[in-house]
């Protein structure tokens, strides 16, 4: 059958059928054919067809759906006519596609709500841009202001009109949008899903390292009690219950230092996959720094002074009042005068693809930040900015001085969140309110509660039976009934 020669323009007609010719193995289409009763195409041919033109970013996107309804080039061509992206579209759109390992992506569609994109993708994103010399500058910021391809183009038509082709990966180098400087956010990878066996073992060893600390817990605690019951008198029942008061604190103050220095060493930007012998040390560290009792001492500078222990760069003046305790503190800096509000998580490390991604966050002075927010790694806030209440910092976002930020993820805003101005506060009165927290723990709780204990077993008759050897004791129904009344 003799086809129809195409246009000799640039036209969406003539690009589709020299597209579908190329498909199909001919050397011309007619716009004006049926692609199934003239054409002899079936939806396999056509499914290839579609495929092809998403490769294509001068072309609008066309679906299997489209071929349906639109059955000549003509009729494809006229009602997606108005779709086709402009040339800086195109470019976006390409990128991101490669990005993410598709065939294409909508110019519509939003980045984080539609296509599924994280602020790490974005980041790699951003990174593949700038390393194409006709396409403008793009930053993590921009991508949270225009989430969208189209709108992003939109923002920066003026900067760069000429598309570009694709080109090989590249490596992530992230700068960041402001004077702030950010670290550049680890590439997104998928680990391999573990092995049964190496979960198990995993799984083995950390009720292996839970059952040891409860027995050196335990172990400390019957001894002291041995220790209390053995006195003679209140004084010195009291005495030796502060003894014990304070070998038991200082066991579990000391033992998360120790346990970070000996597994960890320092803190470094990583990824560590989950299950395996990294993860596990990880996993440890990071339950016996947040079991902490420190978490008592929010708000005091013994809470700053337990994070510069673990590592972290923690400023003259820094109040801490959120009882969770950040993790990779090497990699955690914070300027003089900054105040973190309760609920925060600073937490130094987030999950991601099987994998726990390790990262910077670096604080200026006098920063501010409010109640329930969370700033991811590799993100920065500058001297004298603001974070709003119930706002976030996604990885690689970056604030610079002197700005408020609030949303998820945070956006520029005039709000003020520092409803009290900042007073001088001299060392004197922070060492004195230091140790009366301190001593109020070590020398009246702690104390009155375990002198409070033995004495009640050893001195009320009905109570003895909990101290009985043997399991005589145990195997009565008194035993529980006492050990009931000992607990309310």
């Amino acid at each position: 059958m003799e086809m129809e020669a195409v246009r000799s323009d640039s036209s969406p007609e003539s690009t589709f059928a020299e597209v579908l010719a190329e498909v199909m193995g001919v050397d011309r289409v007619s716009v004006d054919s049926n692609f199934f009763d003239d054409l002899g195409a079936d939806s396999m041919v056509m499914a290839r067809f579609c495929a092809r033109v998403r490769k294509r970013p001068d072309l609008p996107a066309v679906s299997i759906k489209d071929i349906y309804q639109h059955r000549t080039i003509k009729s494809l061509a006229t009602a997606l006519g108005g779709d086709a992206p402009a040339p800086l579209e195109g470019a976006f759109a390409g990128v991101l596609a490669e990005v993410m390992g598709v065939e294409r992506v909508s110019v519509d569609s939003n980045f984080f709500d539609d296509l599924g994109a994280d602020s790490m993708v974005m980041a790699r994103f951003c990174a593949r841009v700038r390393k194409l010399p006709d396409l403008p500058a793009v930053s993590i910021k921009d991508i949270y202001q225009h989430p969208t391809i189209k709108s992003l183009a939109t923002a920066f038509a003026g900067d760069a009109p000429v598309p570009v082709e694709s080109t090989a990966p590249v490596s992530v180098e992230v700068a960041a949008p402001t004077s702030v400087e950010v670290a550049a956010p680890t590439s997104v990878e998928v680990a391999k899903p573990a092995r049964t066996p190496q979960v198990i073992l995993c799984g083995t060893l950390q009720l292996l390292i839970f059952l040891g600390y409860g027995f050196l817990a335990a172990l400390l605690i019957v001894q002291g009690f041995e220790w209390i019951s053995a006195a003679s008198g209140l004084l010195d029942v009291y005495v030796r219950s502060l003894l014990s008061g304070c070998a038991i604190f200082l066991y579990a103050f000391t033992l998360p230092i120790l346990a970070k220095w000996v597994l960890i060493g320092r803190w470094k930007p990583r990824q560590i996959r989950i299950w395996s012998l990294a993860y596990l040390r990880f996993w440890t560290v990071k339950t016996l720094v947040q079991r902490n009792p420190i978490v008592l001492f929010t708000g005091s500078p013994l809470f700053t002074f337990y994070l510069r222990t673990l590592g972290a760069k923690v400023g003259r003046g820094v109040v801490i009042f959120s009882t969770h305790v950040p993790i990779c503190t090497d990699l955690l800096t914070i300027g003089d005068g900054t105040v973190i509000q309760k609920d925060s998580f600073v937490n130094g490390y987030r999950a991601h693809a099987g994998f726990i991604h390790v990262g910077a966050i670096t604080i200026g002075k006098n920063a501010v930040i409010s109640e329930s927010t969370v700033i991811d790694i590799d993100t920065s806030m500058g001297d004298g900015t603001q974070l709003g209440r119930a706002s976030s910092l996604h990885a690689g976002q970056a604030v610079p001085d002197g700005e408020r930020w609030h949303g998820s993820p945070a956006q520029p805003t005039d709000a003020n969140y520092q409803s009290v101005e900042p007073t001088k506060c001299g060392a004197l009165r922070r060492v004195g309110y230091t140790l009366i927290q301190l001593l109020s723990l070590l020398v009246v709780y702690l104390p009155l509660g375990i002198s409070g204990l033995i004495v009640l077993l050893q001195w009320v008759p009905q109570l003895r039976v909990l101290l009985e050897p043997g399991t005589q004791g145990i195997t009565t129904g008194a035993f529980y009934i006492h050990a009931l009344i000992v607990s309310s």
